[in-house]
């Protein structure tokens, strides 16, 4: 049994966070064995890989349109991206208006964050590089849920797998723009990002004990996860994903 409520499930394909899944929301960090692609893609086998993961996690038929991640603040609601999609870095929306479609990040390396209010009504997918990370990407969501109508102590937040200190080591200027953005110190030597993420969570009101982080360092389990780190240009993406059960909406 894995630490924090966190498992594999039972086919190998993808992990989740049990306390998200409570939400009544269903949601799913894949595993390499489904390789997302950039949101650019029209390869089959990327496609084939974003519909077959939604199915065997009942998380809605397809996505709305894939954000063009650029490491950057932007975080924009999914009903006013064009199917052209839109250069950003977190997406949220009312579960209602989803009409059986999910929200998705892509990552090899960088946090993937899903959050969603225990109500099930409010739900957000956040991708955090250190750049992101450094221009409070995750505070910046959260500020927009709440802004809209959301309760930020009604939220569970789910950091999903991503490098970790072990794996990590940064220019001192990096780490020290990434703790600035979160009010924590990080060592550069191994940045944590996933502490940084945390930080800024609770700092925008979370619960402490609603924000879980995954035990997974994508760089030390080659055989779990793409990293970007480890393997170059040419790793694939994990895609991480939070829509309403099929049939829903």
């Amino acid at each position: 049994m894995l630490a924090d409520p966190w498992s594999i499930d039972r086919t190998g394909s993808f992990a989740r966070c049990d306390a998200l899944e409570k939400t009544g929301l269903r949601h799913a960090f894949g595993l390499r064995t489904n390789d997302a692609g950039p949101a650019s893609s029209d390869d089959p086998s990327h496609l084939s890989a974003r519909t077959d993961l939604a199915a065997s996690c009942g998380c809605g038929h397809g996505p709305a349109p894939l954000l063009r991640q650029v490491h950057g603040r932007e975080v924009r609601r999914a009903g006013d991206i064009g199917p052209e999609g839109v250069e950003a870095d977190a997406v949220w929306e009312h579960a209602e208006h989803l009409e059986d479609r999910f929200l998705a990040v892509r990552t090899a390396d960088c946090v993937p964050i899903l959050l969603a209010t225990r109500e099930g009504d409010f739900l957000a997918a956040i991708h955090a590089g250190w750049r992101g990370t450094a221009a409070r990407i995750a505070t910046r969501t959260v500020d927009e849920l709440v802004a809209r109508g959301c309760r930020a102590e009604h939220l569970v937040a789910a950091i999903g797998p991503s490098i970790g200190p072990c794996c990590y080591p940064v220019a001192p200027e990096v780490a020290e723009r990434v703790a600035g953005a979160s009010g924590i110190d990080l060592d550069a030597g191994g940045l944590d990002l996933r502490a940084a993420n945390r930080a800024q969570l609770t700092g925008a009101g979370i619960p402490a004990e609603a924000v879980h982080t995954a035990p997974w360092c994508t760089a030390c389990e080659a055989e779990r996860f793409f990293s970007y780190r480890r393997d170059g240009r040419l790793a694939g993406r994990q895609l991480s994903l939070i829509g309403p059960p099929a049939g829903r909406a």
